[in-house]
């Protein structure tokens, strides 16, 4: 096995044990607070997104074997990984006005990379 696919299959482990983590963590809340639980879906999302997208580098070999593929792969993965990421931590700390501006920026810098690699 190359050191690779390796680093793919640790990276699918560890975030599949943090998305494990985070469902979970919903049973130990003694409160549950709705913004506080958006948060935490938002987070798993984005784990999950993040576990396909390993699992698609081990099966396809999209890195392995060439490096441009490997990169728009990333970059269609991590693009919506980072928002959710982002939105779960602005749920948290800005009022709905604010964030509800960074969602709408974000959401046409998403649409615009899935066009400009659509057209590419």
């Amino acid at each position: 096995m190359s050191s690779l696919f390796l680093l793919q299959y640790t990276c699918l482990l560890v975030f599949a044990m943090q998305t494990l983590v985070l469902v979970v963590s919903r049973f130990q809340v003694s409160v549950v607070n709705r913004q506080y639980e958006k948060s935490r879906w938002s987070l798993v999302a984005a784990a999950v997104l993040l576990m396909i997208h390993y699992g698609l580098q081990m099966a396809c070999g999209f890195r392995a074997h060439s490096d441009d593929a490997g990169v728009i792969v990333n970059i269609l993965f991590y693009t919506p990984v980072t928002f959710l990421v982002a939105h779960s931590i602005l749920n948290l700390e800005c009022e709905k006005r604010r964030r509800r501006r960074y969602d709408l920026l974000f959401g046409i810098l998403l649409v615009a990379t899935f066009v400009a690699f659509g057209n590419g």
